[in-house]
Formats: structure tokens, sequence, C-alpha cells
């Protein structure tokens, strides 16, 4: 008995410690706790003194804050089961604090309308709020206005990247005002840019529903040509250091979610765009005559099959009349009262035969 009392008393201790880490986690007081797929920096004397990171297969270097797919090792500090309670060691408080900054980025809300009901349109907003923690992954909408295409036609582009941190000290810390997202979307848009400049505006409007091939039609792995673009953001050329150095940012994927000509602002713009407006008016119009002319092509083709099925069904009852014609003939040829008798039955049931066939002649005789 004084077993099951000791065993007893034991968990109920364990459990109440497990309550208390928990309520001292959720205050950031010896504790902390760091949702799947978040990043957060512990502060020392203002100074980042580690990273803690919750992220499935990836690794977070504690001192450096950078991030590899490799096998968790005993470096990260885990003091409970993270994949049950994600709860950490911070450090003695109040010495051990978390990060907490500024951060700054848009996001879609749906459009309100007088009466202030949300309306099924979106729009983009700013948002501004405190946060102690760097996300993995995530995805942030950007708006580019002012792209001018070949034919000098501007627009703005609303686009979804995807980013994924490869080193939060660098995002966090190396990256001047008004953060590595604001810095990141400068990189993107001069991208965007340039890549608009180079296309005209119909191809660019394809591209919302692009099928991600090359020019030659070849594949290019799954990702589209604005993505192949801003690729090379990733990417250290001609001497200019990647986003990945600068801000400690990759970007994953790129998707354009819609294209709008712009307003002009000049003559040229003016010019473009009533251009471009004609050509399309143009194109519509062809595209109707072609469909009506498919349409009309169509319906020819199911008179042709009316016509030709009604002259078959013509074609086979007359044979079926002369066929009738000829047995009729031969009867009469063989039993001459035949005819008189199929003659009497005509007029019993009121029938009118224009034509009967006779002995060896043909005797025309109507209202029979």
């Amino acid at each position: 008995m004084n077993y099951l009392i000791w065993i007893s008393i034991a968990v109920m201790s364990l459990i109440s410690l497990a309550i208390i880490i928990d309520i001292l986690a959720e205050k950031n007081v010896f504790f902390t706790k760091v949702a799947e797929g978040e990043i957060v920096v512990v502060m020392h004397s203002e100074k980042a003194f580690k990273y803690i990171g919750n992220i499935e297969s990836f690794w977070v270097n504690p001192k450096t804050g950078k991030i590899s797919a490799k096998k968790k090792t005993k470096k990260q500090d885990l003091v409970l089961p993270r994949n049950v309670l994600g709860i950490y060691w911070l450090g003695f408080w109040p010495l051990a604090k978390r990060y907490e900054y500024q951060f700054d980025w848009n996001k879609f809300a749906k459009k309100k309308n007088e009466s202030g009901k949300e309306t099924s349109e979106y729009e983009l907003v700013p948002r501004s709020e405190p946060i102690d923690s760097i996300y993995f992954r995530a995805s942030y909408p950007i708006r580019v206005i002012g792209a001018e295409t070949s034919e000098n036609v501007p627009l703005t582009l609303d686009l979804l990247i995807t980013t994924q941190t490869i080193n939060a000290d660098t995002a966090l810390f190396k990256v001047k005002s008004p953060g590595w997202l604001a810095a990141l979307t400068g990189a993107v848009t001069g991208v965007v840019r340039d890549f608009v400049g180079k296309d005209e505006v119909n191809k660019l409007m394809m591209m919302q529903t692009e099928v991600n091939v090359d020019n030659d039609g070849t594949s290019i792995k799954g990702k589209t040509l604005l993505q192949k673009a801003v690729d090379q953001l990733n990417l250290s050329v001609s001497g200019n250091p990647s986003i990945v150095k600068q801000f400690g940012q990759k970007i994953i994927s790129v998707n354009l979610l819609s294209i709008e000509i712009d307003k002009p602002k000049n003559d040229i713009h003016g010019a473009a765009i009533e251009k471009y407006t004609a050509t399309r008016k143009g194109e519509a119009l062809v595209e109707t005559a072609k469909a009506g002319k498919k349409v009309a092509l169509e319906e020819a083709k199911k008179i042709g099959t009316l016509a030709k099925a009604e002259a078959g069904r013509i074609t086979l009852e007359g044979e079926a009349t002369a066929g009738a014609a000829r047995k009729l003939t031969d009867a009469v040829k063989e039993n001459p009262h035949w005819g008189a008798i199929s003659i009497a039955n005509a007029i019993e049931k009121q029938k009118t035969a224009t034509t009967l066939i006779l002995g060896e002649g043909v005797l025309p005789t109507k209202g029979i």
C-alpha cells in the first residue's frame, strides 16, 4: 500500500509540474512555447543569445540562426516532448526574453459595401503588428503598380509570393528598416517590372492561367516563366548578392493572381491603351464571326443529314411500293379473279387507288 501511495504522489507531482511549466511557458517566464513552423529569438541584454525553432525535418542552429535540412541534434534544448507541447527552456527570468519587433505586411480582405457588409471582391490591406517570432515558410501578397509592357500599356499586377527563412539572424538583424519583407518586395517589384517590359499585354494576361511550359513548349520543372525570372533573385549573379545573403530569405513560389490596366498618366499611355483596346475589339469581332461561321456550318451539316435521311426514306418507300406493285401484277396474272376481289375490298374500305394493275395492261382507275 505504501508503494501505491508514493507512486500516486509522484504522478501527481509530475502532473502539477507539467501544469506549472505550461503556465510559465505561456507567459514566457523560464520556459516558452514555439508553434510548429516558427522560429524565436532569445534575447540577453538586448542581444540575440540563441535561436529556437520548431520545424519538421529542419534544424535551427541555436547560435547562428541558420536553418538546415539535417537531423535534429542534442544542441536543440528541448525540455518536454516538442511534438506534444512545443515547450522549450527560455532562460533565467527576467534576463532571458523573447525578441519582439514590429512587422509590416499586406493581406487580402473582402471589400465592404456602403452598409458595411462584406462583398465577394477582395482588396489589399496593409497590416502592422508586433510579433515575437518569424515564420519558416509564409505567403505574402505583393502589388506592383505602373509596370509598362513592351507596348507602353501601364499595368497593376497582384502577386502571391511564398518565402522560406534560410537565416533568421540575417532576416531579423542584418536588414535595415523597414525590414526584410519590404526589402524583398522591392527586389521582386524590380524583376516583375523588367519582366513585364519585355512582353505584350495579351501574353501577360494569359499567364494568369499559364501552363508551366517554356517558349519552345518544353517543361520548366513545374515553374512558370514569371517564377523562372524571379528565381534569379535567389542566385548571386554578376557580383550582385542573392536575397538569401542579403535578407536571409528564399522565394520558393510566385503566383500571378490578377492583372489590370491602369489609368493613363500621359499621352503615350493613353495611345497605347487605346490601341490595345481597339485590337482586342477587332479580335473579339473576328472570334464572333468565326463562332457564327462554325454554328452555321454545324446547322448546315444537321440539315444535310436530315435531308439525306429523308431522301433515303423516300427511296426505301418507293422501292417498297414498286415491289408491292410487281407482286400484285404477278398475282393477277396467275389469278385474274383476284384483281376484282381486291377492288371490291378496296371499295368496301373506302380506299382510293390511283392505279390498278389488271391482266396484261395498265388501267388508270380514279375514285376507287
